[in-house]
């Protein structure tokens, strides 16, 4: 099974909670209550559980949008994040100066407050009196696994996209990059950033994280790791490659949270069927501390369902908790006649009740899963998604338009094919082929029988960077010949043919970890001296280097270019990298993510605004006004103040 080797930002979350803020607050009694609006209950939720808080002084979360009882006996600590409706809420509580909600307030927020909440503050006459700590905590994202994380924004890419929502796309941006500048505090880093020129917003984003990171830098240079190498951050957007959140996966985690549907982070809602016949709706919670979860989530699904009946299998064969269970309910024949043995036994029953579950349970998920696959018939439909992704097919022979086109026809005439999967295939070959020609764009859509709703999907792909309507008598999809090579040569490599496809993310980080990525299509915010950076520009650092010691002459990032001083730096491990694609990350871009970690041996942190699925992506380009008339990509510019030089980062005189 696989698990990470680094540092958790769920761990590093959790203890940002625990000992920066609920640890730093002192009370008579040694214990608060909680208040918490509903973004930081997601940020704690991802973080902490009840447990957690409870032993450091917790005695009870509250909602700060809900009726509460007052506890004027009592102090409240105040996690919250700087919105206006949060602050009124806050303010409210203490509108009375005879019946406070609380004795006292230590209020936190998940990030800076602007100068209008701080002016709300200052305006709460029986508040003020009893504000006992006012900090910024700088926790402003979810940390979803331990390298992954989200800003929590599910409709970015309308916000970000849109041409209706101008004003929208703009905060969007500045939100998302204030966000963002919070992870990079929590870690102490200052990365230099990178960014796409695939979308100008990638440009402005970055930019404004610079700023931000430059201006914490210089309030508080003891906050940053300065004697580190500096990482990278590579900022995208969803324009990258469309394609990733429409195609289906064969890996466990993106099966279940695409043919599952769950509604919730770490919820997961199935259908069984009991002995009398009837359906049941099961909730099943999955998280970090399940390590059967962690280890099998970036699996085919075909080794989970082995990997969960051998060990399942061994764990009944060898542990001594199961043959007494089997003794208490089969009678003689299973006995247990070490006394020693028996009292172990007894002790661990409840670990062993709760490991059986947890087999259980992941061996429904994934049987419910491959039923889900064999009648949606994922089987031909992946076939076909995966030859459109790669252009070859699963021998490598390489394919032609009019054999897309013709499979393409095949499937969407078939009757035992439901429409959400017509629609993922259409949106895949019209992405793929990078448009069609409208003659035949109609006819593909009449072949499926699209709805007008899903029609609007597809002309809506215009919004992120895909003209789905090409003008001209013919259009030819054209294909890299170095891309060519690398996909003749997965389909011969790779264990499943489903897996063929490689998100166009993962060669973007590739090319970071080892060295290649090209400056013109990637350039940095301030490109730093060759010998400032921690990074190879020329020289690609080996797999096998990843954790070797290694001296790196360089000069002390924090010091300025008119003082170069070199100085030798032992590094035991390479610095981290961090990427964030505007729009939302899917599964696969995540498992990608982990599976370079592993390879490399080196740390790296992905990111979006959100963690899609295909059901929530393809909703958003439903929801997006008519495209016909547009023929360009929307581009949303935000003013910024520009970017000082690299000399900028040097301490405060």
């Amino acid at each position: 099974m696989l698990t990470s080797k680094f540092a958790s930002l769920k761990e590093l979350s959790k203890k940002r909670i625990l000992q920066d803020m609920i640890g730093s607050v002192r009370t008579p009694e040694g214990y608060v209550v909680m208040v918490v609006d509903k973004w930081t209950l997601r940020i704690l939720s991802a973080a902490c559980g009840m447990s957690d808080i409870a032993d450091v002084g917790v005695t009870v979360v509250e909602k700060l949008e809900l009726q509460r009882q007052r506890l004027p006996q009592m102090d409240a600590l105040y996690f919250i994040s700087p919105e206006a409706d949060s602050v009124d809420a806050l303010v409210r509580d203490f509108s009375s100066a005879k019946k406070p909600q609380y004795r006292g307030v230590h209020l936190f927020f998940s990030t800076s407050a602007n100068q209008v909440v701080m002016n709300k503050i200052a305006q709460a006459p029986h508040l003020i009196p009893l504000l006992k700590t006012m900090k910024d905590l700088n926790l402003d994202f979810i940390a979803s696994q331990p390298n992954v994380f989200h800003t929590d924004s599910p409709h970015a890419v309308q916000f970000l996209y849109s041409p209706d929502a101008l004003g929208a796309a703009r905060i969007e941006q500045l939100r998302t990059a204030e966000k963002i500048v919070t992870l990079c505090t929590t870690m102490k880093e200052f990365p230099h950033i990178r960014y796409s020129i695939k979308h100008p917003m990638c440009e402005h984003v970055a930019r404004y994280i610079h700023q931000q990171l430059d201006g914490f830098y210089r309030a508080s240079i003891e906050s940053f790791d300065v004697n580190a190498v500096r990482p990278t951050m590579v900022i995208m957007d969803r324009s990258i490659d469309p394609l990733a959140p429409v195609l289906h996966e064969s890996t466990y985690e993106a099966m279940i949270h695409d043919l599952l549907h769950t509604k919730e982070d770490n919820i997961v809602e199935y259908t069984t069927v009991k002995e009398d016949g009837t359906e049941e709706v099961k909730r099943a919670v999955v998280t970090e501390k399940d390590e059967l979860w962690v280890g099998l989530r970036h699996q085919h699904i075909a080794v989970v369902l082995e990997t969960v009946a051998k060990e399942f299998s061994n764990f009944v064969k060898g542990n001594v908790s199961s043959k007494l269970h089997k003794q208490l309910v089969s009678g003689p024949g299973n006995e247990v006649d070490d006394p020693r043995q028996m009292l172990d036994a007894i002790r661990a029953m409840p670990q062993y009740t709760e490991l059986l579950d947890r087999y259980g349970l992941h061996m429904q998920l994934a049987e419910k899963c491959v039923n889900v696959f064999n009648e949606k018939q994922l089987q031909k439909i992946m076939e076909l998604e995966q030859d459109l992704a790669t252009g070859v097919d699963k021998e490598g022979r390489v394919l032609s338009n009019g054999k897309f086109a013709s499979s393409l026809a095949k499937m969407l005439s078939r009757d035992d094919i439901g429409e959400e999967e017509k629609l993922r295939l259409v949106l895949s070959y019209v992405i793929a082929m990078e448009g069609v020609k409208e003659k035949e764009r109609k006819r593909i859509v009449e072949v499926a029988q699209l709805t007008p709703e899903s029609q609007r999907a597809v002309q809506n792909l215009l919004y992120v960077g895909i003209n789905p309507q090409v003008a001209g008598k013919a259009h030819k999809r054209i294909i890299n010949k170095d891309e060519l090579k690398k996909a003749k040569k997965r389909a011969k490599d790779v264990p499943f043919e489903l897996m063929r496809s490689v998100p166009v993310v993962k060669d973007v980080m590739e090319s970071q970890l080892n060295g290649s990525m090209p400056i013109e299509q990637f350039p940095y915010v301030v490109t730093p001296p060759e010998i400032l950076i921690g990074e190879p520009l020329s020289q690609p650092v080996p797999a096998t280097q990843g954790r070797s010691l290694r001296t790196k002459k360089r000069y002390d990032w924090h010091i300025a270019t008119e003082e170069k001083k070199e100085v030798e730096l032992q590094t035991e491990q390479p610095p981290r990298s961090f990427f964030f694609v505007l729009g939302g990350i899917t599964h696969s871009e995540a498992r990608s993510a982990f599976e370079l970690s592993n390879q490399l041996n080196r740390e790296v942190i992905i990111g979006g605004s959100c963690l899609l699925t295909p059901q929530s992506y393809i909703d958003e380009l439903k929801g997006f006004p008519s495209g016909e008339s547009t023929q360009v990509m929307i581009h949303h510019p935000i003013k910024l103040n520009p970017v000082r030089p690299a000399t900028s980062i040097a301490p405060k005189p």
